[in-house]
């Protein structure tokens, strides 16, 4: 399997791959989303890239 490449049960993700996330919160500067899969959930913060 590539570096880039993440197996999640049947579920394959790769790098430049679209997936539909929950928004968790969202601040001026930050949201915070999640990703459920099975018994799996990632969450994480995005932030705001063009304040750099």
């Amino acid at each position: 399997m590539a570096a880039d490449t993440v197996a999640l049960s049947a579920l394959t993700l790769a790098r430049g791959d679209k997936i539909l996330v929950t928004v968790e919160s969202a601040l001026p500067d930050i949201i915070v989303v999640s990703f459920v899969h099975g018994a799996k959930c990632f969450q994480g913060a995005l932030l705001d890239a063009t304040k750099r």
